[in-house]
């Protein structure tokens, strides 16, 4: 039973992700994501067993310390952080020069697609190929 509404869950993270509006002014309207966010907490809850570092944490040397002070430990909640990183945080960590969230991606988690997809994006790319990820890796 609980395997069959995780299945329907991740389903439904489907179709809000492919909902999305790429758009700035669009996305503040758009109530896809923050739902999307929802069903991803509930599976997180669910999926600690799931394969990687999506849920799981990194070990403690390995976590991602923002500018701002804040601490990452897996990839979902590098999504989630998106959210709410401001533009300076964003900027001190991405900028045409390096990625240390694509570096942190790929040398600590060992997820190289992922890593080259959103090298060279921008906060919101970044955001929805992490989130497209971690729903695909819960298939």
């Amino acid at each position: 039973m609980k395997k069959a509404k995780i299945k329907a869950s991740k389903r439904n993270i489907d179709d809000l992700l492919a909902n999305h509006i790429k758009t700035q002014k669009e996305r503040e309207k758009d109530r896809h994501i923050p739902a999307a966010f929802a069903m991803l907490d509930r599976l997180a809850a669910d999926s600690r067993d799931t394969p990687g570092f999506i849920f799981s944490d990194v070990p403690c040397a390995k976590e991602f310390i923002l500018k701002d002070g804040s601490v990452l430990k897996n990839l979902y909640e590098l999504a989630m952080h998106f959210e709410k990183m401001g533009d300076s945080v964003f900027s001190h960590h991405v900028t045409e020069s390096k990625n240390d969230f694509s570096n942190w991606i790929n040398d600590v988690m060992g997820e190289n697609m992922l890593a080259k997809k959103i090298t060279g994006m921008k906060k919101e790319g970044m955001q929805i190929e992490v989130l497209k990820h971690i729903v695909s890796r819960l298939r």
